[in-house]
């Protein structure tokens, strides 16, 4: 439980910060193991993790946390960035996710999580109002959906 109560602390994680708790590296994979079968982990995808709310069974990362920890240099863009800011009327079951590292799209819990290239690395800032997420500031996210609008649902 004492592991547990520790990842409690970090919405998304990998086996390196399983490991930083338990110092060796099968101890960690065995702890995370003994977790997920009993529910209080859940794996997102292949060394992404998040711990379950025991009242709700549900994560407690949110989309965007999820998105931010693909990879190391992963950052919400498009139309996620416009939902993120509030911008939006309508919530879309797609994540866009920028990074200097290409992914394969995938999926979790009825949200796709779909990679788009970057050209630019200027205009990304860390988000004030929730823990690990990056995003485009206002003045790139516009840029990029005018860039980008056939890729993301159209004009509208």
């Amino acid at each position: 439980m004492k592991v547990y109560k520790e990842l409690a602390k970090h919405p998304v994680f990998s086996i390196n910060d399983v490991k930083k708790l338990s110092g060796n590296i099968n101890t960690a994979y065995s702890q995370l193991n003994r977790l997920m079968k009993k529910g209080m982990i859940k794996k997102i995808r292949k060394n992404i993790y998040s711990v379950v709310n025991l009242a709700t069974d549900q994560i407690l990362a949110n989309r965007y946390q999820i998105a931010c920890a693909i990879t190391d240099t992963s950052y919400i863009s498009h139309h996620t960035a416009f939902e993120y800011y509030g911008l939006t009327n309508q919530v879309f079951y797609e994540v866009y996710v920028s990074s200097e590292s290409k992914f394969n799209h995938f999926e979790f819990e009825g949200i796709t999580y779909k990679y788009i290239s970057s050209r630019i690395k200027e205009g990304v800032v860390e988000a004030k109002n929730t823990t690990g997420v990056r995003i485009t500031d206002i003045e790139r996210t516009v840029t990029d959906n005018i860039n980008d609008f056939n890729k993301i649902g159209g004009i509208e």
